[in-house]
């Protein structure tokens, strides 16, 4: 499995943060669990075996990594990260395509990863799941799994709207915007498990929610 990560308008340094932190494992020891860092795998800009003839640029490897899954960062530093024909164009060369995509937007990257997914979609691409991590405004729709994360209670509540997904994490307390990105493992809050994953769930009742941090949910969800 790929997973692909859409990075939002920021320093690179903030994703690069959030990659090691989400892909690394938690390794039970005689002590107990502890995390090993490091995110073996992830590269940026040129994806897999250099696709695209841009340059490669690793994330140190750990022995503590899923070696069954490949980290892809989308190179925003030479195109719009909230463009779905930028980022499809990105990712459609058959060494990236043949194996399964989960998807993880950040900010403005989740309007050009949400684009890119429902296009690869149609072209026969299997999409595991997609991640909004803070796409306040941006509409979440596919024909496949949908998770939003927002830093706080309100982002939650008014992203709804235009589409919760399966499942929903909200920062509480709340959080900076920026540190859902760079920092998820610091961020406490409730998943949300919605009976309307379409659209806002008003009915409080149908709702169940689970203590977590941001970190262990995505950790979750990828599998």
């Amino acid at each position: 499995m790929k997973v692909i990560i859409c990075p939002g308008i920021h320093s690179p340094e903030l994703t690069e943060s959030f990659v090691s932190s989400v892909s690394a494992l938690r390794i039970e020891t005689s002590n107990g669990s502890r995390e090993a860092g490091g995110a073996g795998g992830a590269e940026r800009a040129g994806g897999a075996g250099g696709a695209g003839g841009e340059e490669n640029k690793a994330y140190p490897n750990s022995i503590a990594t899923n070696p069954d899954i490949q980290w892809l960062v989308f190179p925003t530093e030479k195109h719009p990260p909230y463009s779905p024909l930028a980022v499809y164009d990105w990712l459609n060369k058959p060494e990236i395509l043949t194996d399964e995509l989960l998807f993880i937007g950040f900010s403005a990257g989740v309007v050009g990863g949400i684009g890119a997914a429902i296009a690869l979609q149609e072209k026969g691409v299997n999409i595991k799941a997609f991640i909004a991590i803070d796409g306040w405004g941006v509409p979440l729709w596919g024909n496949f799994p949908l998770y939003r994360f927002s830093h706080d209670y309100f982002t939650h509540w008014s992203s709804a709207i235009l589409g919760t997904g399966k499942e929903s994490f909200y920062a509480d307390p709340p959080v900076e915007h920026l540190a859902m990105w760079r920092s998820p493992e610091t961020c406490q809050g409730w998943i949300v498990s919605n009976s309307n994953p379409r659209w806002c769930n008003i009915n409080a009742s149908k709702t169940s929610k689970v203590s977590c941090s941001a970190k262990d949910y995505l950790q979750q969800i990828i599998g």
